[in-house]
């Protein structure tokens, strides 16, 4: 039985992607997502909504990266929760536009599968308006789609999906240090003070084993929680007796899972 959960008041707010080409990138994730470029910092480039400052996600280049080491990625795919009928029609329009090859994956909700430029995996899922559904792709496909909309602040994480090695202890890690609930067969993790759910996906390639500048894809997984919530996850990794870190200001704590994924644990501002 799950001891500990994280607090309702984390938030998945933000991943952080290493990728090979940065501009590449930027054009994929602000013109055709529809990402705002809210700031670059030498080799990090931010994106975010362009009415907020809130960051989404960070681009950090690194063009020593090989693409073809750790075909395996850590993350299999992140998705994204467009609520409004609008955002979604005009993303998955400017997708169509760019060549990007899309899926269907999930009807219920309806969900859409692609790739970036860099071979990262993307699902956007449509929380339907009961009074205006879309059915399916194939019905996106015949409508009449106004591409002005850009991702709005009402776009949040959905569910992300990790390639596993070391099943057992990434299991163990979501489980035990962070509280997830496991599905029966151990591969849907979920949190019932959270939005966020983590799937797993058993690999026989281990993409931990490269150094972390070799490798192109998920970086790191960024939460906003509380001081309280906070401190209570330090206390919880403390008597775990685990390895991490936080700050002498008690403002960011951070955890690797086997994966070798860091996860961040930020103090709401």
């Amino acid at each position: 039985m799950v001891k500990f959960q994280l607090g309702a008041s984390a938030t998945l707010a933000s991943m952080a992607i290493r990728v090979k080409d940065r501009d590449k990138m930027i054009h994929f994730y602000r013109d055709v997502v529809g990402f705002a470029l809210k700031g670059e910092e030498n080799a990090l480039a931010i994106m975010g909504i362009s009415d907020e400052k809130a960051e989404y996600l960070l681009l950090e280049e690194s063009p020593r990266a090989d693409q073809g080491i750790g075909k395996i990625k850590k993350m299999a795919h992140f998705s994204l929760v467009i609520p409004t009928r609008a955002e979604f029609l005009a993303t998955i329009q400017r997708l169509k536009n760019f060549g990007t090859e899309l899926v269907e994956v999930a009807v219920e909700p309806l969900t859409i599968a692609c790739k970036d430029p860099e071979d990262n995996g993307i699902q956007f899922i449509y929380r339907d308006d009961a009074l205006d559904p879309i059915y399916s792709l194939e019905q996106i496909h015949t409508l009449t789609i106004d591409e002005t909309p850009r991702l709005s602040s009402t776009v949040f994480f959905g569910p992300f999906n990790l390639n596993a090695f070391e099943i057992a202890k990434e299991q163990d890690f979501l489980q035990s240090q962070l509280g997830f609930v496991p599905s029966e067969d151990n591969m849907i993790f979920q949190n019932d003070t959270l939005e966020t759910m983590v799937t797993l996906t058993p690999v026989t390639d281990d993409p931990s084993q490269y150094e972390a500048h070799e490798i192109i894809g998920l970086e790191f997984i960024r939460f906003i929680l509380t001081q309280e919530d906070l401190l209570l996850l330090e206390a919880h990794f403390v008597e775990q007796d685990v390895e991490f870190y936080i700050d002498q200001k008690k403002s960011i704590l951070t955890i690797y899972d086997a994966l070798g994924v860091e996860w961040w644990f930020e103090r709401q501002k």
